[in-house]
């Protein structure tokens, strides 16, 4: 029986560790994000870039699941195959110039009226 409790436990850790960093960005990917404007094929999950000027950025196939890239700036961004599951791209201005809504998460729904919501929400947001 105490084999089993003990196997149990080790079990269980494992899948704690595991999961722990299932959204852990890698340090070294966002450094080179922030020096380049470049991460192709990265681990940025679960970064916070908030407000990030990300304009013309090359992030195909990184993966930004998790992300906050809440008023971020992604206008010419190459995201074509990048993972944005459970991304926050709330009010981020998207890769065709067009602002998204304040409660995009994962993808960015497009609402004309949300524009002005998104600006009100915070008025150091400069009109595109």
């Amino acid at each position: 029986m105490k084999r089993k409790a003990t196997s149990f436990v080790a079990l269980a850790l494992g899948m704690c560790l595991l999961y722990s960093d299932a959204d852990a960005y890698n340090d070294a990917d966002v450094a080179k994000l922030k020096a380049t404007n470049a991460c192709e094929k990265c681990d940025l999950s679960g970064v916070d870039l908030a407000k990030a000027n990300l304009r013309g950025a090359k992030l195909a196939g990184a993966n930004l699941s998790n992300a906050n890239l809440h008023k971020a700036d992604l206008t010419g961004a190459d995201l074509s195959t990048a993972v944005l599951t459970n991304a926050n791209l709330g009010c981020a201005l998207w890769i065709n110039g067009i602002r998204c809504d304040n409660n995009s998460n994962g993808s960015c729904q497009v609402f004309s009226w949300m524009k002005d919501r998104c600006f009100n929400k915070d008025p150091d947001l400069t009109r595109p």
